[in-house]
Formats: structure tokens, sequence, C-alpha cells
């Protein structure tokens, strides 16, 4: 996957020599809750399990391309953290496309599926960071992607095992920013929201992990701030993270 390659290679690299300076007492906060009462850790997909978000655009390009080419060229940055079904439900309505909400949803998950299987880049220290808390927490995929998606990269990047369950765009009926998600996933983990940590990348995932009352911390994958958030600490990968908080 060339183009993705080249896509992280250009952004971490700005990111990771200009960024990556949390706040001290955020993160003396988040190792508190880790070394006192942490029972559970929440992981969203796209950008913070896998760096997927070029291929999410790629297969858009790809779906438009098929169902409605004058909307190329397009930023798909602002829909990031997004469902899928709100990316096709505003490509419908602005084009005002005569395929159905359906048809179009179902082609760029197709297109995403195929693009997948050529490999999807990982933050340094992923596997590192999944195998230093197994076992130690209960662990969970909350991502907004489709069950289909999910279960294609989990499986693909040999890191199913790894999570006690998985919460997609199937298993809620409100999505992110909504709480609901991770609602969800505090249910499964039978824990509290001060019991439990949340990876995230994006705005919209940072929004719906504090609108659970859950503590966040964010990798710089997509976003290298968070304006909105200022109190949230950021990483630029899992090296910083084990160094940092566990």
């Amino acid at each position: 996957m060339k183009n993705v390659n080249n896509y992280y290679t250009k952004k971490i690299g700005f990111v990771s020599n200009f960024l990556i300076a949390s706040s001290y007492q955020s993160c003396i906060l988040i190792s508190m809750i880790t070394r006192e009462n942490l029972k559970a850790i929440f992981f969203d997909m796209d950008g913070v399990l896998v760096l997927s978000e070029p291929v999410h655009d790629l297969a858009w390009e790809e779906c438009c391309k098929k169902l409605c080419p004058e909307a190329l060229p397009m930023d798909f940055t602002p829909f990031i953290g997004k469902a899928d079904l709100i990316v096709a439900t505003y490509l419908k309505d602005t084009f005002s496309l005569k395929h159905s909400l359906l048809e179009v949803y179902e082609t760029k998950r197709q297109a995403f599926i195929k693009l997948v299987q050529q490999g999807v880049p990982s933050p340094a220290g992923r596997d590192e960071i999944l195998k230093h808390l197994h076992g130690q927490y209960k662990m969970g995929v909350v991502s907004s992607a489709g069950s289909k998606e999910v279960e294609t990269i989990l499986n693909r990047e040999g890191i199913k095992h790894f999570f006690d369950f998985v919460i997609t765009f199937e298993d809620v009926t409100s999505h992110k920013p909504d709480p609901m998600p991770y609602r969800l996933a505090l249910q499964k983990a039978g824990t509290l929201p001060n019991n439990a940590l949340v990876f995230e990348d994006s705005p919209t995932g940072i929004r719906a992990a504090r609108s659970a009352e859950i503590p966040v911390v964010a990798l710089s994958t997509n976003y290298s701030i968070f304006p909105d958030f200022p109190e949230v600490p950021i990483f630029a990968n899992y090296h910083e993270i084990l160094t940092t908080l566990f």
C-alpha cells in the first residue's frame, strides 16, 4: 500500500518532530488511575490499532468514482472517527445521488475490505502494549466501523485474541460522538467510568469517551492537536504510552 505508507511517512514524521508534549498533570492523573484502580481499557480501531484512515479515504474515492465522480476531489478528513453511514448520507444528500444509501455504503465497504487485504500499517509499539496489558485488564475494541471491516482487520492483524469483546456500528443505535458505544463497553467490561481508560485518535472519539465520563488519552496518528480537549494527553505512539503510563 504505497499511497498509505507515503501518507504516514510524511504525516507522522512531521507530528513526532513537532508535537507530542502532554500536560504533566494529565499524565500524573492517568498514571494514578492506571496504578490504583484501572480495570478496563477500550481501543478505537482506525488510527488506534491500525493506521487505516488513508485506506478509508482511498475506499471512499473508489466509491465516488463509481457513484458520484462529481464529488472528487474531496477531503474526507472532517469525517475521521465518524460512521460510514454519516459519510454516505452526506454524499447522497449533497450530490442528490440516485443510488440508495445502502448502495453507497456497501460500495465503500467492499472497496475498503479489498484494500486492507494489501496490508495496513500499525502504530509503533502496538503489539508490545497489547501483550503487556493482556490478562491484566478487560480489553475491548470500540469502533464506528461495521462488523465485517473490524473482523477483517483484527483477524488479518492477528490481534483479535487480545480483546474480550468488540463493539461495532451494528451494536448500537447511536454512534460516536454519542457516548452510547463506550457506555456499552463499560457494561460489557462490568466496570465504572473511573475504572476504565480509552485510547482514541479523533475529536469525535474523544468526545464520545468524555461524554461517557471515561478518562481518555490520544494518539496523534491523524491530528497533531485537539484544541477542544487541552487536558487530554497526546502521544506519538505506544512506546511513549508504555513508558509514561504503564
